[in-house]
C-alpha cells in the first residue's frame, strides 16, 4: 500500500471516564464494542462501521482529547524505515501481544504540528 493511499485505522480518545463514554458512544451513537483489552490501561475499541476509536482512561481529563491517529500499515518495517529516513520516528517498532487475535506492532511519527500519528500492522498467523 503507497503511503499516499493509507486506510484510516483508528482514533484514539482520551476520555475522562471510560464506562460513562462507552455508554454515551453505544447508547446515544449507535457504536459497537469490537475489541476491549487491559494490561496496565484498559483499550476499548468501538465503531459504527464507518469509523473506529479506541478509547482510553485518563481521569486527569476535563474532557476528551485526541491522543493519536493510527493509519494501517501493510508492510510496517518498510514504512518504519522510511519515516525514520526521514526523521520522523519518535517510538521504536513495538509489538503488543495482548492487542487482537495475534497481536499488533506499531510506531508513531510525528506530523507537521507535532501531532502524533500511529502506523500499526495486526500480526497474522
Amino acid at each position: 500500500m503507497s503511503i499516499l493511499n493509507r486506510k484510516l485505522d483508528h482514533i484514539n480518545l482520551n476520555v475522562p471516564n471510560l464506562e460513562e463514554a462507552i455508554k454515551f458512544y453505544t447508547e446515544v451513537l449507535g457504536f459497537e464494542i469490537v475489541n476491549r483489552f487491559k494490561s496496565d490501561m484498559e483499550f476499548v475499541f468501538i465503531t459504527d462501521g464507518t469509523i473506529t476509536y479506541e478509547l482510553v482512561e485518563n481521569p486527569l481529563l476535563d474532557a476528551t482529547t485526541i491522543e493519536h491517529i493510527a493509519y494501517v500499515s501493510s508492510d510496517i518495517q518498510k514504512d518504519f524505515d522510511h519515516f525514520k529516513k526521514l526523521g520522523l520516528v519518535t517510538t521504536n517498532l513495538s509489538y503488543l501481544s495482548f492487542m487482537f487475535e495475534n497481536g499488533v506492532y506499531y510506531f508513531f511519527i510525528k506530523g507537521a504540528g507535532n501531532e502524533k500519528i500511529e502506523f500499526c500492522q495486526k500480526k497474522e498467523v
